[in-house]
């Protein structure tokens, strides 16, 4: 992975890299600016900035090493066995695990995000929801994205709740973050979907299965992949194998 690079995907531009790098910046300039505000004094503020940000970037690590294994363990818990004997499927893409059902012909993708841990210390994570329709998009061939429907419909529709809830509108699925607790009752995540897929009814986002062979060279593309950091490292990876490809 570079250290830091700006991409562009499904007409999207964002910031890419080296996620460690990018947060030990982060934090070392906010602590060093802010030390040195105080102080003027540069050798007082780096002795304070230093080893707190070493600290941080140390307790972000254990998180995200913990969070990758119960990434696959909460598999496990009761919370998701209910989603299996509900009619879930499992869902591998490197080492993302999650699961994938169909319900009234519409994709619905489920899993583990651990990064809700360090913003909100009290939350167990989160159980997050891709629950997908017809993209949001004016021109194929342009990509041309409906920018101000997807704005209406996060308006209208779209929430942050306490612990890192949260209801987000993309241009081909709405995301939905649950905080997550080992005694949370599995029809608390059912009737939250059911009133969402009201809602893409109402507004007509017509429901579509990814896996459809009309798809295909979407999904070749990339497209409908969860955004969380498991699939990015798995397309880092793909990308660095066909970049090693020789042909003779």
């Amino acid at each position: 992975m570079s250290i830091i690079s700006i991409k562009k995907k499904n007409g999207v531009i964002h910031l890419d890299g080296n996620v460690n790098f990018i947060m030990g910046s982060f934090f070392f300039l906010l602590l060093f600016g802010g030390a040195y505000l105080s102080t003027r004094n540069l050798i007082h503020s780096l002795i304070f900035s230093i080893p707190f940000t070493i600290f941080i970037l140390v307790v972000t690590a254990m998180i995200e090493y913990y969070g990758k294994k119960r990434h696959k363990s909460i598999h496990n818990s009761s919370v998701f066995q209910n989603f299996y004997s509900t009619g879930y499927l499992s869902e591998k893409i490197g080492e993302y695990h999650g699961l994938i059902t169909l319900e009234k012909s519409r994709t619905i993708r489920c899993y583990y995000d651990w990064s809700r841990l360090s913003k909100f210390p009290p939350c167990f994570g989160n159980i997050v929801f891709n629950i997908y329709y017809q993209p949001l998009i004016n021109n194929m061939e342009d990509l041309d994205v409906d920018e101000e429907r997807i704005e209406h419909l996060n308006t209208r529709f779209g929430s942050k709740g306490k612990l890192g809830s949260y209801i987000r509108f993309d241009v081909d699925r709405v995301i939905l973050g649950m905080s997550f607790n080992p005694w949370m009752k599995p029809t608390r995540f059912k009737n939250k979907i059911d009133k969402i897929i009201n809602i893409l009814e109402a507004e007509n986002l017509s429901p579509i299965n990814i896996n459809d062979g009309q798809f295909k060279e979407q999904r070749e593309k990339g497209w409908f992949l969860p955004n969380t950091q498991l699939i990015w490292e798995w397309q880092e990876q793909q990308e660095k194998n066909n970049a090693n490809t020789t042909y003779e």
